[in-house]
């Protein structure tokens, strides 16, 4: 008999592509040829250190762990054009797409079906298939331990046992290749700072200098109290004292003013900093691609958009503080070498033994920073999906069961941030720790001195001030090291959206101007081909449709074939491979998804566009059969609670179709659109689109919504099988009789 795990183990290696003779569809070199270009050679017995990357989604792990091996190997690859080339889409990612996107970068990748006692024969690094939904990478063995670099958490290890337990049999070895070629580098963090603070370079100067100006009070009160403890206190009156007295105070004035003026300018900054950023942001993450929101949730992107606030508050509140700490330990040790160049140098090292602490807990903090950002974003929108449909989970009686969900996203983002915690603790413990010991080590040595006539009191008094400009700034900076890790993993999230490419097809589409013409509502899909992965079949394969103002087409096929998928290049939301899409005036799409928000009639129909007038609204909701029904409701002004629950589905999706028909379009698009009117509304509403000349493309499965139409294309596995007339197909007796038959 097979055992069960054997069994599951097969069948995801069909499903990815992958068998004992998948490297041999390419002729490959020998390994040993090119075990000269590996950083090191891969024993199998020990563990390697692959880089540390995660994924921004669940989508892209297998992407995340090419990008892993890439760099180890020496070639840094964006994760952007990784999920290109690996054909990332909203079903995930194959074993045989990160075969193939590896070999495109040079890597001999050889893909293997195996059972886990047999991974320690292959070379290392490897990319497993792990618990038949993710990947990650294994970086080595040892008799009771798998280390791993899993790209959604980190590097980690399981026994022996576990590994067995969620190991699928699907293994992916990768070495360099003759043409592997090393390069690139990851972008910088400071790069993208600067960016943020690009046009602001007015108050940064002023804001430079200002900080500049507050380091010359901490350098003036040591060489006073010097002078008083050295020159005046043993034989000085007490007149004689009350200049140096006011000069002090004169000095707490002015650097009391001169804060209060840097905290002014501060709080300006942030906010011109936070309107500029968060414009640039929402408005780029308007214009990407459909797709781009497909594999990604809702609640992820607008934990986003806070995270945006998070990073300009961070950065302009210690911008400031990071200039003058570093300025004050800098000026501070220069002027305690004027005193004595012995304490000076301890003072150094103990700054620079701060500092290598701190650079060495460094890793640890970011991984475990941007682990509980995303594991936050995962349980905002878990809370945003359950609240957003309540209703059919009370229907079900389900409330337990989204409680448990819930709950799991919770118990894991409070364990993400207690570890993090506990790393925070171990970074601001060093502060009072470093501090109290360098003073110690100070004052001892500076005592000795005094004691051997090699530093007067006052002198010694002055560099356990400067002493202490140049501690506590140090503190200051591990403090701000803390934050530092946070910031980087939410830049990293909000690059991710930045760095995406603007949907260009969409951007061309507005730049066409709309003239009057006796073809206005012509509507041409032109040889098109189209797919979600670029490393997968097309869905649709050179799928050409043509409709004349005024004309209505319906597209029908079994589940599956295109049909939605068509309608949204019809209408722009997507970009076809190949072929183009031509129309002459304004396209509007509806689909059954029905998306009003708490509001105005007004408000959901015009989408905030103030430029459209009443009489366009009236003459919408008149098409769409829906201008009584709100007449007893306030009309524009009648309210609309959140998901339009105080409406009924039906009116609901009228409220759609009107919202469609205010943007003056002459060409509609609908996919399912009217599936949840009665037979008498929809006739209704289609015999008035058909009087006003709309040219209609329309995906729909009643009868009576198809047979009136003025052509009816047939899909089938993403091809045109059939077209003609209602009864034109049914005497043929194919796909389209059959389907009818169905109804």
């Amino acid at each position: 008999m097979v055992p069960r795990r054997s069994i599951f183990r097969q069948a995801a290696a069909e499903q990815h592509g992958v068998s004992e003779q998948f490297d041999q569809l390419l002729p490959l070199p020998t390994i040993r040829d090119f075990l000269s270009l590996a950083p090191e050679a891969s024993d199998h017995s020990h563990r390697l250190r692959t880089p540390i990357l995660l994924q921004m989604d669940v989508a892209e792990c297998g992407a995340v762990c090419l990008a892993i091996v890439l760099e180890y190997f020496g070639r840094h690859v964006p994760l952007e054009s990784l999920r290109v080339a690996c054909g990332v889409s909203r079903d995930g990612i194959k074993a045989s797409n990160l075969l193939r996107a590896g070999r495109s970068y040079g890597l001999i990748v050889r893909a293997f079906t195996r059972e886990p006692k047999t991974l320690r024969d292959l070379p290392l690094p490897q990319i497993v298939f792990w618990e038949f939904n993710h990947f990650l990478v294994v970086e080595g063995f040892d008799e009771h331990k798998v280390y791993l670099n899993d790209p959604a958490s980190g590097p980690r290890y399981v026994s022996r046992e576990d590994f067995d337990g969620s190991f699928t049999g699907i293994v992916l070895t990768c070495e360099p290749g003759p043409t592997f070629q090393r390069g690139g580098q990851r972008p910088a963090p400071w790069r993208s700072l600067l960016g943020r603070l690009r046009g602001a370079r007015p108050e940064l100067g002023f804001l430079l200098l200002l900080t500049l100006a507050l380091l010359l009070p901490g350098l003036a009160i040591p060489v006073l109290a010097q002078r008083l403890l050295d020159q005046m206190l043993p034989g000085a009156t007490a007149m004689e004292v009350m200049p140096l007295l006011a000069s002090m105070a004169l000095l707490g004035a002015a650097l009391c003013g001169m804060t209060w003026l840097q905290q002014h300018v501060l709080l300006r900054l942030e906010q011109r900093i936070a309107d500029q950023t968060g414009r640039a942001f929402f408005w780029h993450l308007l214009r990407l691609p459909i797709t781009f929101f497909t594999q990604r949730h809702a609640g992820e992107l607008g934990s986003r958009i806070a995270l945006n606030e998070f990073v300009v508050m961070l950065l302009a509140e210690r911008l400031a503080t990071t200039i003058f700490s570093a300025g004050l330990i800098v000026v501070s040790l220069l002027w305690m070498a004027r005193y004595d160049p012995l304490l000076s140098v301890v003072t150094l090292g103990i700054v620079l033994i701060q500092g290598a602490t701190l650079y060495k807990m460094f890793e640890r903090r970011r991984l475990a920073s941007q682990y509980v950002q995303r594991e936050a974003s995962r349980l905002t929108t878990a809370l945003i999906h359950g609240l957003q449909a309540i209703e059919t989970v009370k229907a079900n009686g389900a409330e337990e069961d989204l409680f448990v969900r819930w709950s799991g996203h919770q118990a894991v983002v409070e364990q993400a941030r207690t570890e993090l915690g506990l790393a925070a603790q171990a970074l601001l413990a060093l502060t009072p720790l470093a501090t109290t010991v360098g003073s110690g080590l100070l004052l001892v040595i500076g005592a000795l001195r005094v004691l051997n006539g090699e530093l007067t009191i006052g002198a010694l008094v002055a560099v356990y001030l400067l002493a202490s400009s140049v501690m506590l700034p140090v503190g200051q900076l591990i403090t701000l090291g803390g934050m530092l890790h946070e910031l980087i993993g939410a830049l990293h999230r909000l690059d991710d959206v930045l760095h995406f490419p603007v949907d260009g097809f969409l951007e061309e589409d507005r730049r066409t101007i709309d003239r009057p013409s006796p073809t206005r509502g012509t509507l041409k899909l032109e040889s098109i081909t189209f797919g979600y992965s670029p490393l997968a079949p097309p869905l649709l394969d050179k799928v050409d449709i043509s409709l004349a103002p005024g004309q209505r087409v319906a597209l029908v096929g079994p589940s599956g074939s295109g049909k939605s998928t068509l309608a949204r290049l019809a209408a722009g939301l997507l970009a076809p491979w190949s072929g183009q899409v031509l129309s002459e005036g304004e396209v509007s799409f509806v689909d059954q998804e029905i998306v009003l928000f708490a509001g105005t009639i007004r408000e959901n129909l015009t989408l905030w566009d103030s430029t459209i007038r009443d009489e366009v609204l009236m003459d919408a909701m008149r098409l769409a059969c829906i201008a009584d029904a709100l007449k007893t409701r306030g009309g524009l002004e009648a309210p609309v609670a959140e998901n339009g629950l105080n409406f009924s589905g039906g009116q609901r999706q009228r409220l759609e179709i009107a919202r469609a028909l205010a943007r003056n379009p002459r060409i509609l698009i609908f996919d399912e659109a009217t599936n949840a009117l009665d037979g008498c509304v929809e006739e209704e509403i289609l015999g008035q689109l058909r009087q006003a000349g709309f040219t209609c493309l329309m995906v729909a499965h009643r009868l009576s919504t198809i047979r009136d139409c003025d052509e009816i294309v047939v899909l089938d596995q993403g091809s045109v099988v059939e077209r003609g007339t209602h009864e034109a197909l049914l005497a043929r007796r194919g796909l389209y009789s059959r389907l009818i038959a169905e109804l």
